[in-house]
């Protein structure tokens, strides 16, 4: 399982499909490609991340949707 974010970027105004690799002391960090993506084997510590995922703010981006996909 991976978490995947779609957003909007506001700055080309197009949608976007991301994947949440791993985190870079308080910064998430996104790829591309879900091969790179953080693989997790059991909801709960998926869950703690989503929590906290769930409180990123972006200045230049619109979240969508997070959610945990296979």
């Amino acid at each position: 399982m991976k978490i995947e974010f779609r957003f909007l970027n506001k700055t080309t105004s197009t949608f976007e499909v991301v994947y949440f690799q791993n985190w870079n002391d308080r910064q998430p960090l996104f790829t591309h490609d879900p091969k790179k993506a953080k693989k997790y084997w059991h909801n709960q510590s998926a869950e703690k991340d989503l929590n906290l995922l769930n409180k990123v703010k972006s200045e230049t981006a619109k979240t969508l949707s997070i959610k945990l996909v296979s």
